[in-house]
């Protein structure tokens, strides 16, 4: 006999599923460098939405969004706000940060490490939970704001707990704010990429 769910459940139990996955196959990837683990949990980011609006014939409407005036708009005001405080939350875990590392970032070699860090990285995890989940939980943009940077801090936790991926809670509601002002998660990924890059100039 079929088992029917309730929609209001599917994005959680998917997001379960997603989470159990990566933490379930991830020791098998421990021996690879950062990238290729990061490749394969990107691929189960990305994959996942895809076969589920393949399978129900609906189409991403986070991958057009409400234009780009709004994108150029929105990115720069919540950008220029939320990486002060991303910067404050980094030391708040402890962080301690290394000025040779920023300069890294503005070499002419640095362009791999600032692709890897979105194609790989943020963009999956945007598709996925600003994407994908943003999407279909039911409830106000607040709500939908509030409940994906929940489940994108408990995934952080559960794939390895540190009290910086506890903390990623505040960090997901800036990108959740900027999803919700634009419609799309490119420009979320963006900030998410520069999150990103301050983290790894840091010791945390």
């Amino acid at each position: 006999m079929p088992i029917h769910v309730s929609e209001k459940l599917k994005p959680y139990l998917i997001w379960l599923a997603v989470t159990v996955a990566i933490k379930a196959i991830s020791p098998s990837f421990s021996g690879l460098t950062g990238s290729l683990s990061s490749l394969f949990t990107g691929v189960i980011l990305l994959y996942s939405p895809c076969i589920y609006y393949w399978y129900r014939g609906e189409k991403m409407v986070f991958l057009k969004g409400k234009g780009i005036l709004a994108s150029l708009c929105w990115f720069p005001a919540v950008a220029g706000a939320s990486i002060a405080l991303y910067v404050a939350y980094v030391k708040l875990g402890g962080g301690q940060f290394y000025p040779e590392k920023f300069h890294l970032l503005t070499t002419s070699g640095s362009m791999k490490f600032w692709l890897t860090s979105l194609i790989v990285v943020a963009l999956p995890e945007e598709f996925f939970f600003r994407g994908f989940l943003f999407d279909r939980i039911e409830g106000s943009a607040q709500t939908k704001i509030i409940v994906t940077s929940i489940l994108f801090s408990i995934t952080h936790i559960v794939i390895g707990f540190s009290l910086i991926r506890f903390l990623t809670f505040l960090p997901g509601i800036s990108l959740g704010f900027l999803r919700h002002k634009t419609g799309e998660v490119y420009t979320p990924a963006l900030l998410h990429t520069l999150f990103n890059l301050i983290h790894w100039a840091s010791s945390v």
